[in-house]
């Protein structure tokens, strides 16, 4: 054990030494300069207000600016659709004269004219949540008379009416 005792006692006395050397301050304190006080801040320098006729010149030349982009851009957009409509002209007038070359005169179909008293189912439609018929050209809905004849139901190609003896009409679609 003698040789462990030995291996303590040197580590603490070399432990102490050490401490006392930390202890002592490295540097001499009468010979470090002093510290020196902060210094003293300079008043900031007073920032100038613009004066009244600077700002007046300045807004009265953005103004102008405005006006100018202003009135530049309705030009520049009326210019545009000038420009525009001339050359949608001339395309037109070309279009219509191949138009008159390519396509022969055809005389339009005649308009069919309708008795009183007959019936002729066009087509039948849905709208909104109604069905509705198309009859002699003219849309009618459920419980509205035709020629004195009542609707009473409409189907996808047939529609029955009802007159006022309970005679009841049956219209068929054309296919």
């Amino acid at each position: 054990m003698s040789i462990i005792d030995q291996a303590l006692r040197k580590t603490q006395s070399e432990l102490e030494k050490k401490n006392n050397e930390s202890r002592k301050p490295a540097i001499n304190v009468e010979t470090t300069p002093r510290q020196q006080p902060p210094p003293i801040a300079k008043p900031r320098p007073k920032i100038k207000k613009d004066s009244p006729e600077k700002k007046k010149v300045l807004k009265g030349l953005i103004f102008t600016f405005m006006l100018l982009a202003i009135f530049s851009g309705i030009y520049f957009i009326v210019k545009k659709t000038d420009l525009q409509t001339s050359s949608f002209n001339k395309e037109e007038k070309k279009k219509k004269n191949l138009i008159k070359f390519i396509q022969p005169k055809t005389t339009p179909l005649p308009i069919r004219a309708y008795t009183k008293g007959s019936f002729i189912l066009n087509g039948t439609m849905i709208i909104g949540d109604n069905r509705v018929a198309l009859i002699n050209n003219t849309i009618y809905k459920i419980g509205e008379n035709v020629n004195g004849k009542k609707i009473i139901s409409i189907s996808m190609r047939e529609v029955i009416l009802k007159d006022k003896n309970g005679e009841r009409v049956s219209l068929r679609a054309e296919r």
